[in-house]
């Protein structure tokens, strides 16, 4: 299964108008399962379901796609630091998670 089909596949990210959101919203997929769903439709406001339906496209499109954006990556930070702090042990990645977000800025 490549890249393509199973994450942003998942996303329905050709469907995002705004491909900075539709990136870090890929890489948050691809880097931590359905929670890279679950919490993005949480920010939005909709029933957090774990999948992507045409409400949570519909929803990411009229947003503020800056706001979202950075409400995004603020979100993943204390996302990083909450599985740390769980388990210690992952601190080690902690800097190579930031530099992966820090990967995909905002551009309208």
């Amino acid at each position: 299964m490549s890249f393509i089909s199973k994450y942003w596949n998942c996303w329905k990210a050709g469907q995002i108008l705004n491909q900075s959101i539709a990136k870090i919203l890929v890489v948050w997929v691809w880097g931590s399962g359905q929670w890279g769903i679950i919490i993005p439709q949480q920010i939005l406001g909709i029933t957090p379901v774990g999948n992507v339906y045409p409400l949570t496209i519909a929803t990411v499109n009229k947003t503020d796609q800056a706001k979202f954006h950075t409400t995004v990556y603020q979100v993943w930070i204390v996302f990083i630091k909450t599985i740390i702090q769980s388990n210690p042990k992952l601190l080690k990645f902690r800097q190579g998670w930031l530099n992966r977000l820090d990967a995909f800025p905002f551009c309208p």
